[in-house]
């Protein structure tokens, strides 16, 4: 067996299809996430974007992670002081993000998270840029078949909707 890395009496390495049956018991015995609905596959199937791992000690795989690359943004607009500010915010926060997320879809990102206390600037992200809102984000989805949102909808975990006037 190959390992990536190795720390004090761990050893990392890639999960694998042949994990599947651990990995499917292990599924059975966990109420959470069986009631979830997952499947073995999204601990040891590789895409652009996501890893799949299994942490081991002396006995085996003591669990298996995923990873997925994911772009934190922040951002700082001026003052709107008058609707045609308003406007010039607005049209390129939309045109930004497309741009962004294309740029980040090619280096192998599957979202791009961020959050706002703005009522008007969450509308838009959820009705105009696309975005979904979770408890204390905001998520675009670059890859849809694997992004976080996706796989919470599959299992039955709906992305909470924006509350009026909540930020």
């Amino acid at each position: 067996m190959s390992y990536l890395f190795q720390f004090g009496k761990y050893k990392v390495r890639l999960a694998t299809e042949s994990d599947a049956p651990l990995i499917a018991a292990w599924i059975a015995a966990d109420p959470d996430h069986r009631a979830k609905g997952m499947e073995p596959e999204f601990f040891y199937e590789f895409e652009a974007g996501v890893g799949c791992y299994a942490l081991c000690d002396e006995e085996g795989p003591v669990y298996f992670w995923r990873t997925s690359n994911v772009v934190r943004l922040d951002a700082q607009f001026g003052p709107a002081q008058s609707e045609a500010d308003r406007a010039r915010n607005r049209n390129a926060l939309v045109d930004g993000m497309d741009w962004l997320a294309t740029m980040c879809a090619a280096r192998g990102a599957v979202e791009i998270l961020f959050d706002s206390a703005a009522p008007l600037l969450r509308s838009l992200a959820i009705h105009v840029m696309g975005c979904d809102a979770l408890p204390g984000e905001l998520v675009r989805s670059l890859a849809p078949e694997r992004s976080h949102v996706t796989l919470m909808k599959q299992w039955g975990i709906a992305p909470q909707q924006a509350q009026q006037g909540k930020g």
